[in-house]
């Protein structure tokens, strides 16, 4: 885009009051930037509050643009926004300083060690829509999680959305595992709200940005929609492409299609190689159990395939158990031939089977 069309467009995102739309259109390249241009984009910093986008406008000038109109500028904007924002208590402060040098490590310390003394909510409040305000998103949910507020870790996310919608954004690993530790800490009452929150913002985001998500994006999801107990939202991240399937994901789609009665639906959707694999082949056994009503016939196939392969031993408790308690006792007997079922020996209701077959003597008879 020539400069002129673009600082026309900048000028215009001024007078309709969308200096996040000013943001957006500086070039990628500071070396393509004009005066005006410059000027408008430390404008609209200025405007949205953010002043580490203010200060990393005016460090990428050089010494062509960075006059004195420029410098007086960029030292107004931020003597405003530094008068404007809630004043942190010294030491709260000195965190924030370290944070905007980058150096993490140190500003969790010494904030781990202020927690300790004790934190306002006004305070914390204030502090954390100040690192809001310099996209310090990573940081904020890592301190969030240091004071065990799992739910403000999750509206941390879902304002992260909502303030990009102009650009692709996909969440790296370490915001979905802080996402992950969150869902994690809240209680069961906390989870459906949870639920509530994320599942359209996750759904918005992939349907938004569906070619740019591989495979390590759609597990992460999956993982996700399965820590919050949503088995629709595994399924929607299903992969259509067999080069974005991985061998983890298989468990958890298997064990999301049968809650919801769509496991022979799934299965097809599987890449042969991966449903052939052992783990995913026991995950099928399990997932099988989960159905309503149970295929008992494909649970004894799929077991007796395990067997053939010796590769049963991990589920074979719990796969006899379920059976027992069910009191599928022909099936049982059914894989007798290539399964010990020992196990069973103290199990009420296999106990309680063999009694009515060969009832136990009485004593003296």
């Amino acid at each position: 885009m020539f400069a002129s069309r673009r600082a026309a467009l900048m000028e215009l995102c001024n007078a309709i009051d969308r200096p996040d739309l000013v943001l957006e259109l500086l070039p990628s390249a500071p070396i393509d930037w004009t005066k005006p241009m410059a000027l408008a984009g430390m404008n609209a910093a200025a405007a949205l509050g953010k002043q580490r986008r203010l200060q990393e406008i005016y460090s990428s000038l050089g010494h062509r643009l960075r006059d004195d109109q420029i410098e007086a500028a960029f030292l107004e904007h931020r003597s405003s926004l530094q008068s404007s924002r809630l004043p942190l208590p010294p030491r709260l402060e000195a965190v924030f300083t370290l944070v905007q040098e980058r150096d993490y490590t140190s500003a969790q310390r010494k904030l781990r060690q202020l927690v300790k003394q004790g934190i306002s909510p006004r305070v914390w409040d204030a502090f954390i829509e100040l690192l809001v305000q310099e996209e310090q998103w990573s940081f904020a949910a890592d301190v969030c999680l240091l004071l065990s507020r799992y739910t403000q870790v999750i509206d941390l996310f879902v304002a992260r959305v909502e303030t990009t919608p102009q650009r692709p954004w996909i969440p790296r690993s370490v915001a979905m595992l802080q996402l992950h530790e969150a869902c994690q800490g809240v209680g069961e009452e906390d989870l459906k709200i949870v639920r509530q929150k994320l599942e359209q913002v996750l759904v918005d985001l992939f349907d938004g940005y569906e070619e740019a998500f591989q495979a390590r994006h759609l597990l992460d999801f999956m993982r996700l929609a399965t820590e919050i107990h949503s088995p629709d939202l595994t399924l929607r991240f299903v992969p259509e492409q067999a080069k974005k399937w991985a061998l983890p994901m298989v468990p958890l789609v298997m064990s999301a299609a049968a809650q919801t009665n769509q496991l022979g639906e799934i299965v097809e959707k599987i890449p042969e190689q991966l449903f052939q694999e052992i783990s995913a082949q026991r995950a099928y056994v399990l997932s099988l159990l989960q159905c309503i009503p149970v295929n008992w016939d494909a649970v004894v196939d799929a077991a007796r395939n395990l067997a053939r392969r010796k590769a049963h031993w991990p589920i074979q408790t719990h796969l006899l158990d379920e059976m027992a308690t069910r009191r599928e006792f022909a099936r049982v007997l059914k894989l007798r031939p290539d399964i010990s079922i020992n196990s069973l020996a103290e199990h009420e209701s296999w106990v309680e089977f063999l009694d009515t077959l060969a009832p136990p003597l009485e004593p003296g008879t």
